[in-house]
């Protein structure tokens, strides 16, 4: 990857980040830790995504305090720079187009919801970034942004995969890790030993929760043992903890 971006001359690379509050596993592993690693060769510009998050000023401001914990060198809010082309934007962009995205069509049919991704591509725009680092999710709203770059004279962006799987709801493994499902499905880089411990013994061993775990160990660089459940449960509970005490 790195010499692919050096080949192109792929420099500055921007990580989106909605400051939702705590960190989880998904978070870190989906998208965080890539950048981390690939800003010891390029430029990554970490962007916390204030506009998009409905939350009070003390939740971003952990959040922020959580990234930078993490090593994260070049740390931005949002610029003022992106409501203006946002602005700009919507006088070429139909509903249509925002109203069949994912964003939309799967959550609150809201006009934050509406136009989250034209915001994201207004972000990306601004920025000047040559490439972004996404999750699997969000390469319908990188298409859209394309296309909105294509159509206004932008240059556009490369994607950067995040090469992590989807992290599954601790809880609930058909649903995605996520903190509006509540702290219980979540696995926190700031959990305690008493919550991890909790967490991790209530998870289900029904087929799709042992792959579910399975799937998590993987990113401890643990092997999850399915028949020993409870054994591999308390061996992950002390690879995650040793994982976060660590960092």
């Amino acid at each position: 990857m790195d010499y692919f971006l050096n080949y192109f001359n792929m420099s500055k690379i921007l990580l989106w980040i909605q400051p939702t509050g705590r960190l989880h596993i998904g978070n870190y592993f989906g998208a965080l830790k890539k950048g981390l690693e690939m800003q010891e060769e390029h430029e990554v510009i970490f962007l916390i995504a204030q506009y998009h998050a409905n939350v009070d000023f003390d939740i971003a401001n952990r959040f922020m305090n959580d990234i930078i914990s993490l090593w994260a060198r070049d740390l931005e809010m949002q610029w003022a720079e992106t409501l203006e082309l946002f602005y700009k934007l919507t006088h070429s962009t139909s509903y249509t187009e925002l109203a069949r995205l994912p964003q939309y069509q799967t959550k609150e049919q809201t006009l934050h919801m509406l136009s989250y991704p034209l915001l994201m591509a207004s972000d990306i725009i601004v920025s000047d970034c040559d490439a972004v680092i996404v999750g699997d999710d969000q390469e319908p709203h990188m298409h859209f942004y394309r296309e909105i770059a294509r159509r206004n004279g932008y240059k556009e962006a490369m994607t950067i995969q995040s090469d992590t799987p989807r992290i599954m709801s601790i809880k609930d493994p058909s649903k995605k890790m996520s903190k509006s499902l509540w702290d219980e499905h979540c696995i926190y880089l700031d959990d305690s030993l008493e919550e991890l411990n909790e967490k991790i013994m209530k998870a289900p061993t029904t087929p799709e929760g042992v792959g579910n775990l399975l799937a998590i160990s993987k990113l401890y660089e643990f092997e999850y043992d399915p028949e020993r459940n409870k054994d591999s449960k308390e061996k992950l509970i002390k690879a995650i903890a040793n994982y976060i005490y660590a960092r």
